[in-house]
């Protein structure tokens, strides 16, 4: 409802792809993600828990190893 001042309405521009990784993890499809574009940031786990990376065929590591997207990964508190 700000549109007029500049506020666009906001999130995920890939819609798609975040509803789906948040199903894959089992959260409700409108809870929040993180989306990059180009380059993807590199995440330290502090904690143990399940993320899904989804969207465009791009190369993803956990610990320098290759992993799938489209699909729940576990991961340990202190992998990256």
């Amino acid at each position: 409802g700000y549109y007029a001042i500049g506020m666009p309405p906001s999130g995920a521009l890939d819609q798609y792809s975040h509803s789906i990784a948040n199903l894959l993890v089992g959260n409700d499809i409108s809870a929040a993600t993180l989306e990059a574009t180009f380059l993807g940031p590199e995440l330290l786990f502090h904690s143990g828990t399940t993320v899904a990376v989804t969207g465009a065929a791009l190369p993803v590591w956990l610990d320098g190893e290759p992993v799938e997207q489209w699909t729940p990964l576990a991961v340990s508190a202190g992998q990256s």
